[in-house]
């Protein structure tokens, strides 16, 4: 059923249908709080629709359950910054940029 759920909610994000994806990510976290994806896609809806509050507390907890999420703190950062703390996304740029370094680092051993 996850699966099924998570590929249901992408296509629904993809097809500018959010209230549809924001039902089927709620879905994914009642059944599997632990889900750091539908807390990201969540929080993404939520930053979408201006909701910065809901938006920096879902990407907070897709960081809690996996912090070596970038794209998480990418978008962290995007909603500090547009609430004027400057140093907490600079804070969450700098993990952006530590996560990738470590990524290319990775890449370039196995090459």
């Amino acid at each position: 059923m996850r699966v099924c759920a998570q590929f249901h909610s992408r296509l629904h994000l993809l097809s500018n249908l959010f209230v549809i994806a924001m039902h089927g990510w709620r879905l994914l976290l009642r059944y599997g709080p632990s889900d750091v994806v539908a807390h990201y896609n969540l929080g993404c809806v939520h930053s979408r629709d201006g909701d910065a509050a809901t938006a920096g507390s879902l990407f907070g907890a897709a960081l809690a359950r996996d912090d070596s999420y970038g794209a998480a703190w990418n978008n962290w950062g995007f909603v500090r910054e547009a609430a004027g703390d400057v140093e907490g996304a600079e804070m969450c740029y700098r993990k952006v940029c530590v996560i990738v370094i470590n990524i290319y680092m990775c890449v370039c051993l196995i090459c």
